[in-house]
């Protein structure tokens, strides 16, 4: 415990610059033993062709799968859409993270995640990193996660 604390105060002193992203995964997904695989897979396909030209599609999928320690999650969202071939959307990302240790108080965690958005102007961004889970407050009701981590 005490190297955990160690390590907390060592890459709280250090940081220059702290950024946040909050990626919600249900609790349930996560702790329910019974559940050995979860995915959803969504699909979507729209044209219409008349005075304008519309065409829509995308493409979503959330999977976890659950070891009897450890869990792997991977969520993505995918979506393109133009007018009279004007391009009105072209974005999309997908995360994939490793939690080990996911029963115990103190865990540790790896992600990676990469993201393009064409009308914003981001072609591709690549992120990856890691860190530590506190669960200092758990019942059936509420959760409280204390995470610190880097990425870059």
């Amino acid at each position: 415990m005490k190297k955990y604390l160690l390590l907390l105060i060592l890459l709280a002193a250090g940081a220059e610059r702290t950024e946040a992203q909050i990626l919600n995964f249900n609790k349930y997904m996560l702790q329910n033993d019974s559940l050995k695989w979860l995915g959803l897979v969504g699909l979507n396909f729209i044209l219409i062709d008349q005075e304008v030209q519309v065409f829509n599609m995308g493409a979503n999928f959330n999977v976890v799968r659950k070891f009897r320690q450890h869990s792997i999650l991977a969520i993505s969202k995918f979506s393109f859409a133009s007018s009279n071939n004007e391009l009105l959307l072209s974005d999309g990302y997908l995360h994939a993270r490793m939690i080990f240790n996911r029963k115990k108080k103190i865990g540790e965690e790896i992600f990676y995640q990469i993201q393009y958005n064409a009308i914003r102007g981001l072609q591709e961004r690549n992120l990856a990193g890691g860190g530590l889970r506190f669960w200092l407050f758990d019942n059936d009701n509420y959760a409280m996660i204390l995470g610190i981590g880097a990425m870059m």
